[in-house]
C-alpha cells in the first residue's frame, strides 16, 4: 500500500499515493482509525498522488469530516489531482469538506481556528462572569 503519516506542526497528515478503492481504501480506513482512536485529531489527507476516488472512498470522507467535527476536531484534503478534484466536486464533496492547495495553508486555516476558538473561550468567561456579577 501507498500510504504514509507524519506530523507537521500538530497535524497529521496522511499521503495517499495511489487509487482509493478495494484494499487500498480498507488500508487508509484502518489507518486513521489507528491516528483518531485517541480522540480528537487535525487531519488532513493528502491526495496528490491519488489517481481515482471510488463513491466508498467520498463516503468515507464524509463520514470523517462529521466524526472530527463532532469531537472538535477538523479535516482537510489536500491539493488532489485534477481527476479527484472534478469528483470531489461533481459529487458535492467540496461542500462539505475543506480542500486545500497547500499544506502551508492548511496549516494556516487551523492557526486562526485555534485563535478563534481560545478568543471565543475568553468571552464566554468574561459573559460568565459578568451574569455572575449581576445575579450577586
Amino acid at each position: 500500500m501507498q500510504l504514509g503519516a507524519r506530523e507537521v506542526e500538530g497535524v497529521k497528515v496522511v499521503t495517499v499515493g495511489q487509487a482509493l478503492e478495494g484494499e487500498a481504501l480498507a488500508a487508509l480506513v484502518e489507518l486513521v482509525a489507528s491516528l483518531t482512536a485517541q480522540g480528537p485529531v487535525r487531519l488532513v489527507l493528502d491526495l496528490g498522488g491519488c489517481s481515482h476516488a471510488s463513491s466508498e472512498a467520498l463516503r468515507f470522507f464524509l463520514q470523517l469530516a462529521r466524526q472530527l467535527e463532532s469531537q472538535r476536531g477538523a479535516f482537510a484534503l489536500l491539493a488532489p489531482t485534477p481527476e479527484v478534484a472534478r469528483i470531489l466536486e461533481l459529487s458535492g464533496v467540496t461542500r462539505l469538506v475543506r480542500v486545500a492547495g497547500s499544506l502551508s495553508e492548511v496549516l494556516q486555516a487551523e492557526s486562526q481556528r485555534e485563535r478563534l476558538a481560545a478568543l471565543a473561550e475568553q468571552v464566554a468567561a468574561l459573559l460568565a462572569r459578568a451574569e455572575a456579577g449581576g445575579q450577586a
